[in-house]
């Protein structure tokens, strides 16, 4: 099983990382004496994750020069940061994660044996990486922290931070939008005390970095190929 896995993930990433063939190829191995998945194939995995990250960044820097002079406030909110890593890093951008997942079923311990292509339905986008909950997340967090900014008494701002983040938190509860960066983003707009008018560069911020994660994705299949679709008998 391991040699497979390993040649999977070689033949995948071939045409896409060439130059990953030029490193030193080691096999590490678990206490119990299991090999770990070949290295090669989480270095393309990260690499495809810091690419994404970038090219979405580089987006947000785009539509910043066209917002910011609107006088809308900016869409490099730091909240942002942790909207990429989930949409980069923890979301299915390519088979490497998908591997990652099969060799983890592979070594875990279970009832009966995991398929190749049942490893590979795990790895279905998490909820929070979704396109939904993305901006549903930072809607709900800026609708209850801009609730908490205008109608909160000052004698009761005390309470301000806790308020925001526990009602955004319920609010993405309720509306099946949990997106932890959205909790952030209400912490943030209670502590700077940001006007209504700073929500819509964020949302475009948001959904500058799910186009840029989409055409990651379909740039990484075309390379790669479709995903093995599962036999039937």
């Amino acid at each position: 099983m391991e040699e497979e896995i390993a040649r999977a993930g070689f033949t995948t990433f071939s045409s896409l990382h060439p130059i990953l063939f030029l490193s030193r190829h080691r096999q590490s191995r678990r206490r119990d004496g299991s090999p770990f998945v070949s290295s090669p194939i989480y270095m393309s995995a990260a690499i495809q994750s810091a690419i994404g990250a970038a090219v979405g960044f580089a987006a947000l820097e785009a539509l910043d020069t066209v917002v910011k002079p609107l006088g809308y406030g900016s869409s490099m909110c730091p909240p942002l940061g942790a909207t990429a890593v989930l949409l980069f890093c923890l979301a299915k951008v390519s088979r490497g994660s998908a591997l990652h997942s099969l060799h983890h079923a592979r070594n875990a311990p279970a009832r009966r044996p995991v398929s190749r292509m049942s490893a590979s339905c795990r790895c279905l986008q998490a909820p929070a990486s979704s396109p939904f909950a993305v901006l549903g997340g930072y809607i709900v967090s800026s609708l209850v922290a801009l609730a908490v900014v205008t109608f909160l008494p000052p004698d009761f701002w005390f309470l301000a931070k806790g308020l925001a983040v526990s009602g955004a938190i319920g609010g993405m509860a309720l509306t099946g939008t949990v997106h932890p960066p959205g909790g952030a983003y209400a912490f943030l707009f209670v502590a700077q005390k940001l006007p209504a008018q700073a929500i819509p560069p964020v949302l475009l911020g948001a959904v500058a970095l799910i186009v840029a994660q989409k055409v990651v994705q379909a740039v990484v299949a075309a390379t790669v190929g479709p995903e093995p679709k599962a036999k039937t008998k």
